[in-house]
């Protein structure tokens, strides 16, 4: 049982769970299939250290809801352009789905969904990374790759991830950077979040994600 310390595994076996019940419902895109409407995809073929994909350099298995409809289909994101990306029917050229018409997708364990524009005043459009989802706070995560360029004939250019996270709390949106700027933001169960903190030896400095992870599971389990 989770009580006293709602970890991560936690969340994640519900979120397996609710992935798992939306693939039960999930079904392959037919030759006349909606999602084969968007545009075509091209590759970045500049020389480069990494890859601007979301976890791994290759399309894999995942599910999407994509005008209502959801499809068990693979499929890669592209964090530099904020693109998710798939293979036509015929499987021989990439296409760029329309974001505005993805709910949410998942590869693997990871839930992403679609923010339009004013969305709880979230600072843009598009695909953030569910992180923690409670009927009092939700978590997300804002993920950007960025090409540099290299200065010199000896260096390579390289894709340099960027994490952004948000809390989503009462209609507004926060962005959240340090340990100290989410005490201030949940300051109604201050005192209690800063015990729990310490009790789990929790480092917003050596593991941030976990740790503000980890600290909302908790908040939302106060507010329940």
């Amino acid at each position: 049982m989770c009580v006293e310390r709602p970890s991560i595994l936690c969340f994640c076996l519900y979120l397996n769970f609710t992935l798992f019940a939306s693939a039960s419902h999930a079904q392959p895109p037919g030759p006349d299939s909606r999602l084969y409407n968007g545009r075509e995809y091209i590759r970045n073929g500049t020389p480069a250290k990494g890859f601007p994909y979301f976890e791994w350099d290759s399309l894999r298995p995942g599910l999407l809801e994509y005008g209502d409809v959801s499809y068990d289909i693979s499929l890669e994101y592209d964090l530099a352009q904020d693109q998710l990306v798939i293979r036509n029917y015929s499987d021989n050229t990439l296409i760029s789905l329309v974001a505005q018409k993805t709910r949410y997708f998942s590869i693997g364990p990871y839930r992403f969904r679609y923010f339009p524009a004013g969305t709880a005043h979230l600072p843009e459009p598009g695909f953030y990374q569910e992180l923690y989802s409670g009927s009092k706070v939700t978590l997300l995560a804002r993920r950007r790759k960025n090409l540099v360029l290299p200065s010199s004939l000896d260096e390579r250019a390289q894709y340099i991830q960027i994490d952004t996270y948000f809390l989503l709390l009462n209609g507004s949106s926060y962005k959240v950077k340090t340990e100290k700027e989410l005490l201030d933001i949940l300051q109604d169960r201050k005192d209690e979040l800063k015990k729990y903190i310490r009790k789990n030896h929790l480092s917003f400095r050596r593991h941030f994600e976990m740790s503000l992870t980890q600290t909302i599971a908790y908040y939302q389990q106060l507010k329940t």
